[in-house]
């Protein structure tokens, strides 16, 4: 049991090892940001995002007021990325620290092991010692009283 249980927590550390030397890499905001009740497609386009943005504007105030709801967009997007980014880094020390418990757990687990079982080669040694020393005994106390051990 406690090999299989080694086995595991080795690919366990294995894939841990390989997760540090990968480059990390945030593709889309996860379903973190869908629990921020915020719906982004309700905020404007992004600028040079397409053809949603008006090219020509009546006044400058028009043009003003759809870079700031453009900005305010890619904003948002930005602090949600961050925060999905740093919820995500947490959750992975936190599983980072857990691991390292219960490696510290097996490592302790182990070591008992090792003690249980050098204990119990002593003390199967001692009992193979003392029934030799008993099935010696009886002999002699067979022999003393004169009774054949054969019989």
């Amino acid at each position: 049991e406690l090999q299989r249980v080694q086995g595991l927590l080795g690919a366990v550390l294995e894939k841990k090892n390989n997760r540090k030397t990968a480059p990390s890499k945030i593709q889309q905001p996860t379903n973190f940001t869908a629990n921020l009740n915020l719906d982004l497609n309700s905020l404007p386009p992004t600028p040079g995002g397409g053809s949603d943005i008006p090219t020509n504007f009546s006044s400058k105030d028009e043009e003003i007021a759809a870079l700031k709801s453009s900005n305010k967009k890619l904003e948002m997007e930005k602090r949600l990325r961050k925060a999905d980014a740093q919820f995500l880094e947490q959750s992975l020390n936190d599983k980072d620290q857990m691991l390292c418990e219960v490696a510290n757990v097996l490592d302790a687990v182990e070591k008992h092991q090792e003690s249980l079982e050098k204990e119990n080669t002593e003390l199967a040694e001692a009992l193979s010692r003392t029934q030799s020393i008993l099935a010696s005994r009886e002999s002699e106390l067979l022999r003393i009283k004169g009774i054949n051990a054969d019989e």
